[in-house]
């Protein structure tokens, strides 16, 4: 299974598996249960004890993914 993984890669967007990345672009929800979504999550983590930084950079991650999409 590794050696097709390769194959399995995204050209849009280097180094990210293809079928996350049209999960991602596909798959969008209302702007109002996204921002209380990503809330309820940060909250969520900084339970959990990561710092902002950290959530902040992982969550900026998939809007640069969002970004690429709309290109």
């Amino acid at each position: 299974m590794s050696h097709v993984a390769i194959y399995a890669r995204s050209s849009e967007s280097l180094g990210y598996p293809h079928a996350l990345f049209r999960a991602h672009q596909d798959l969008k929800i209302p702007v109002q249960e996204k921002n209380f979504t990503r809330l309820s999550l940060f909250e969520g983590l900084r339970a959990e004890g990561l710092k902002e930084h950290e959530i902040r950079g992982a969550l900026d991650y998939h809007e640069i993914l969002d970004g690429l999409s709309r290109r």
